[in-house]
């Protein structure tokens, strides 16, 4: 299984903390600079699938994410066992 260290440029947090101005909502809401380390679930042509933890015996994965691959700065394989 893969291991990867992924840098990438995350669109920003979701807001839903109730109604505020626009102004409110932009100084709260950033993008920035991520940093994910995972396992590699798949990947097509415009994401990758990454998650943190892998149960073999039922072939199941736990805590998934998709970073879109238009979003990453660098990937690198970790070292593998």
């Amino acid at each position: 299984m893969l291991r990867l260290e992924v840098h990438w440029i995350d669109s920003g947090t979701a807001h839903s903390d109730g109604w505020q101005t626009s102004d409110a909502i932009m100084e709260r809401v950033r993008i920035g600079k991520v940093i994910t380390v995972g396992l590699l679930m798949g990947e097509t042509d415009d994401t990758l699938y990454m998650a943190l933890s892998y149960d073999p015996d039922h072939d199941q994965y736990i805590n998934a994410q998709a970073i879109a691959k238009s979003s990453i700065i660098s990937r690198e394989v970790l070292r593998q066992r």
